[in-house]
């Protein structure tokens, strides 16, 4: 007969019976188009079945009737034992255990239908009630509470490594071209590996993950105990892989929908075959706290990503180590440059030279002679903090075009120069980090609000905090504004590569 027709037969929804028959209860034959084909003998069984659930018998004994190693009639004795402790309620259902027991009637010849029929003429407390149809239906595959179980713990694990690598590590991705995309993977990586020592761990000790245990997911060795971490590790990349295609598009989709086809079919998945992940009754609360969890979880992603911006030391007044520390967080953290960061040593040489923009890309150098940034120098109080700035720019014509930008090339570093020795307190803010970046980009762009048609110029600009931004003009020839921009942010070259541009820039810090 067909599922439908046992549903029909029992009284039991398909999910019980699907249930019962992961439990070993019972065995359909498959037929050639692999759909299960339930015999007499399985629709009997049921009815035992549902008869002892009735019962308030367990599982594991039920199994031990079928398999013949406990008598029905000792079931039987020692569960109206069990019963008799409910003593008026429960009295009618203490006798039928004891007529059972008196009839000497075993597994195989019992009749469950007289039964059945006296115990519907009296009913339970709901506290000893065990409605096979309601309870251990619910134990079917459920496909999606088992998704959304995942979802929620490979969420967990998500936002764990983004605070490990933002908040502890302080690593970021270096900014390059797919900078989003590499830094998806990054956190895919360290989210895996925190997921292989964490789910594991927590099913052998614990036996659940935060997701499983919200909605009423337990998995157990066939023999009931806990997995064995090594189990553990076994199941998670077999989920991995069969289940969720090791986060490979397409893939992923296929077999999760393989994986979707073979749950709601009863059949055990492929990272089941030692152990079994069984839906246990959950009230409705138990979705309205997981989607607060998933909200919390949601926000703490949105604040550690958020706080990533706020660099090593925010506070004023900051020693040269910190003023070079913030600058290559900034530098990182935010630079436009799509293949190159500049990195400064502590005594504000440089590490890695900021790149050059010539013929329509940024260059990385190695060349030290051509680079286009001095040193960056302090001047410093007695206490040993910052006092002042000071660097040398000397932008390099482009030879392959007549127009040289100034401004876009400056903003590059001294932009996170300003940031980094910001002594407003603005910086612990991360929620104005892309207004304070706006202000920077604002300050040297007013700097080169003034001619220099020679050396001589010079312009002031206050930044952050009371910070005083000087830029005096040390060489200029070869060089005239570009009309239509209005400042001398942008300059036309009258030869490509032959002129001769320097600036000194200072930053003088507030006096505390």
């Amino acid at each position: 007969m067909t599922i439908k027709e046992l549903e029909t037969r029992s009284g039991l929804p398909r999910t019980a019976i699907r249930f019962y028959e992961q439990q070993g209860l019972i065995a359909p034959e498959r037929k050639t188009n692999n759909y299960r084909d339930y015999s007499e003998e399985d629709a009997r069984t049921l009815e035992k079945v549902k008869l002892l659930r009735q019962l308030s018998l367990d599982l594991d004994t039920i199994r031990a009737l079928k398999e013949g190693s406990l008598s029905l009639a000792q079931a039987m004795e020692h569960q109206a034992c069990v019963l008799e402790g409910d003593q008026k309620d429960l009295e009618r259902y203490a006798q039928v255990c004891r007529e059972l027991s008196a009839a000497q009637a075993d597994y195989d010849s019992l009749e469950p239908g007289p039964w059945l029929e006296e115990l519907s003429q009296t009913q339970l407390p709901p506290t000893r009630k065990v409605d096979p149809a309601q309870e251990d239906g619910l134990r079917g595959p459920h496909p999606w509470r088992r998704y959304w179980a995942r979802c929620l713990d490979l969420l967990l694990m998500s936002v764990a490594a983004q605070i490990l690598q933002y908040q502890v590590l302080g690593w970021y991705v270096p900014p390059v071209w797919l900078r989003d995309e590499l830094q998806d993977a990054a956190n895919l990586v360290l989210e895996l590996l925190l997921l292989f020592v964490m789910e594991p761990l927590l099913l052998c000790t614990w036996g659940y993950t935060p997701g499983k245990w919200l909605l009423g997911l337990q998995v157990r060795r066939l023999d009931g105990r806990k997995l064995a971490w090594d189990q553990g590790v076994e199941r998670l990349f077999s989920v991995l892989w069969f289940g969720n295609g090791m986060c490979i598009p397409l893939y992923r989709e296929w077999r999760n929908w393989t994986c979707y086809e073979i749950c709601t079919d009863g059949r055990p998945l492929p990272w089941e075959k030692e152990n079994r992940c069984m839906a246990l009754p959950i009230r409705r609360s138990r979705w309205v706290i997981w989607v607060v969890c998933w909200a919390a979880a949601v926000a703490l992603a949105n604040g550690s990503d958020i706080y990533s911006y706020v660099p090593p030391y925010p506070d004023a007044p900051l020693t040269p180590a910190q003023v070079v520390e913030n600058y290559n967080f900034y530098e990182l953290r935010f630079s436009d440059v799509d293949n190159h960061a500049s990195v400064l040593n502590p005594d504000g040489s440089w590490k890695t030279l900021p790149a050059v923009y010539q013929n329509q890309d940024w260059a990385a150098l190695k060349d030290e002679n051509f680079g286009e940034w001095s040193p960056v120098t302090f001047a410093t109080h007695p206490d040993g903090t910052v006092s002042a700035i000071e660097v040398d720019f000397s932008p390099k014509g482009d030879p392959y075009e007549d127009q040289m930008n100034v401004g876009w090339v400056m903003n590059e570093v001294l932009s996170p120069l300003i940031l980094a020795a910001d002594s407003s307190g603005e910086a612990r803010n991360p929620l104005r980090v892309n207004e304070r970046n706006r202000q920077a980009y604002g300050i040297c762009d007013r700097l080169l609000d003034v001619p220099f048609q020679g050396a001589g110029a010079e312009s002031q600009a206050e930044g952050p905090g009371g910070m005083i931004m000087t830029l005096e003009v040390t060489a200029c020839s070869g060089y005239e504004p570009e009309p239509d921009v209005g400042d001398y942010s942008v300059l036309i070259q009258e030869e490509p590569g032959a002129g001769t541009l320097s600036f000194h820039i200072t930053l003088t810090m507030p006096q505390t």
